[in-house]
């Protein structure tokens, strides 16, 4: 996390496109703010998630600080992280949790379903209900109306020396997640009652084909027009397709089921549509890239199944 990660939430950039659920899902969030509520986002992959936390940020004005899950995050990594100074030795920093709390910013938790169940209840509950916490290396945050109180009579001065911090009275914290799917390992739904003590809870509705064809329109394109609108027609009809697939199989082979390309995936090929058909070759080739991603290649049924994909949508196929 970081400013690069701070500056790719906050900035809307120029392909923005207005959406009708996503506007309606951002006047939800600023109502939310409004009563000194923190928010939880659920929808599936691609719902515009991120995309309305981005919004919100810039409607309001509020630097995001961003944590990123993941599955195996204890509670100890949501507030400190270890870096190496520059003798070498271990030192422990506030993470961004603690730093958005202090400066009045707005904390992104990405995918706060891949936390063990428990853990986000447990170490930032009371910085949530309170807007108080007590941290691992003896740093105390405390209410912005507590806090005053004591320095008027010890000092700021004192109160920092202590380790006594100031929760700035801005601070809000804006969750994603996806919805509940099951129990994690060790039997648990991660989305407890406690944990929806802690949040205003809001549904992103999935995206429809004409919402990705909104979001596509925008994008800069130095092809011809007509090209381009077929080019991209085509990838919005293998869009719908994969998703089909992986959802009930639909007109593909039963290997299909293991293709998906994401909504951010989608808005990267488009990119490369944008030259037309002169790029439909490039296309095909970052369409499988997408659809492989961190695997680096797919089995040969998945393989053959996106080639069958991409020939039903109009592209050729790329060499293996």
């Amino acid at each position: 996390f970081g400013s690069a990660d701070a500056a790719a939430l906050a900035g809307l950039g120029p392909t923005f496109a207005e959406l009708p659920s996503q506007s309606a899902l951002v006047a939800a969030l600023l109502q939310s703010h409004a009563v000194g509520a923190d928010a939880l986002l659920l929808g599936g992959k691609g719902s515009g998630k991120t995309a309305a936390a981005r919004r919100f940020a810039a409607a309001l004005g509020y630097e995001p600080h961003v944590v990123y899950c993941y599955r195996d995050m204890g509670a100890r990594d949501l507030l400190l992280r270890r870096e190496t100074d520059a003798s070498g030795s271990t030192v422990w920093r506030h993470t961004e949790a603690v730093r958005a709390a202090v400066s009045g910013g707005l904390l992104v938790i990405e995918a706060a379903h891949r936390l063990p169940a428990g853990v986000l209840a447990a170490t930032l509950g009371r910085l949530l209900t309170d807007r108080a916490l007590q941290m691992p290396d003896g740093t105390r945050l405390l209410p912005p109306g507590h806090y005053d109180e004591l320095a008027a009579s010890l000092g700021a001065d004192e109160l920092t020396a202590r380790g006594v911090l100031r929760v700035h009275p801005a601070f809000r914290v804006l969750a994603t997640a996806e919805p509940p799917a099951g129990a994690d390992a060790a039997g648990t739904p991660w989305l407890s009652s406690e944990l929806l003590s802690l949040f205003h809870v809001l549904h992103a509705p999935p995206l429809t084909v004409a919402d990705h064809a909104a979001m596509i329109s925008p994008l800069p394109a130095s092809g011809p027009p007509d090209e381009v609108a077929a080019v991209r027609s085509q990838l919005l009809s293998l869009f719908a397709m994969l998703g089909k697939a992986g959802a009930a199989g639909g007109a593909l082979p039963p290997a299909a089921a293991e293709l998906s390309l994401t909504t951010r995936g989608l808005l990267r090929c488009a990119d490369h549509a944008g030259q037309g058909l002169a790029a439909a070759e490039e296309v095909s080739a970052a369409v499988a890239r997408e659809v492989a991603g961190r695997r680096g290649a797919l089995s040969p049924s998945g393989a053959a199944a996106l080639s069958a994909a991409l020939r039903q949508s109009g592209f050729s196929p790329p060499p293996p």
